[in-house]
C-alpha cells in the first residue's frame, strides 16, 4: 500500500486548527499562553478566489482566521460565518474545538485519492491565491479531520 502522506518538503504537520465563535477571545488566550503579541485577524479570500465546496456543493462559506506561531508549532483559529461548511458543522455540533490537523502535500489530488480509497472521503475544499485545501473525514479514526494543503510553488508537475 502506498503511504498517502509521505516524506517530502511539504509533508509535515503544518498546523492544528481550532474553530471558535469568538476569535478575539481565542487569540488573546493563545497569545497569553505562548507569551506573544496577538497577531492580526485575517479574512478568507472572496468566494470567486476560494471556490469553497462543501459535501459536493458550492457554498459561500467564509471565515475570519489567525495563525499563531510558537517555536515549531502553528495554531490556526477559524471563526466561520453561517454558510454551510465543515467549520460551521463542527462548531454547531461541539462548540469551540479542534477542527483539523493540516499537512502540506506535493500532490493534493493523488494524496486525496489514496485516502479516499481507504474510506476517508473529502468533505470540504477550496483555494486561496497560492494553493488549495481539502478536508477529509477521519473523525471516526482520530476524532478530527485531516486537511491536505497544496501550495502552487510546490505542486508536483503533471507526469511526475
Amino acid at each position: 500500500m502506498e503511504t498517502p502522506i509521505r516524506e517530502s518538503g511539504t509533508s509535515r504537520v503544518m498546523h492544528i486548527c481550532f474553530v471558535t465563535d469568538d476569535i478575539e477571545a481565542q487569540v488573546a488566550w493563545f497569545a497569553r499562553l505562548f507569551g506573544i503579541e496577538p497577531p492580526a485577524i485575517g479574512q478568507a479570500p472572496p468566494p470567486e478566489v476560494a471556490r469553497p465546496c462543501h459535501r459536493g456543493h458550492p457554498t459561500t462559506a467564509s471565515f475570519r482566521q489567525v495563525i499563531l506561531r510558537w517555536r515549531d508549532t502553528e495554531i490556526e483559529l477559524i471563526q466561520p460565518d453561517e454558510a454551510p461548511s465543515s467549520w460551521r458543522e463542527l462548531l454547531d455540533r461541539r462548540g469551540p474545538s479542534v477542527h483539523h490537523i493540516g499537512f502540506g502535500v506535493p500532490d493534493l489530488d493523488a494524496t486525496a485519492a489514496e485516502l479516499e480509497a481507504q474510506g476517508h472521503p473529502g468533505i470540504h475544499g477550496g483555494a486561496w491565491e497560492s494553493g488549495r485545501y481539502l478536508y477529509l473525514d477521519t473523525e471516526a479514526q482520530i476524532g478530527t479531520l485531516l486537511e491536505l494543503l497544496e501550495f502552487d510553488d510546490e505542486r508536483t508537475p503533471a507526469g511526475s
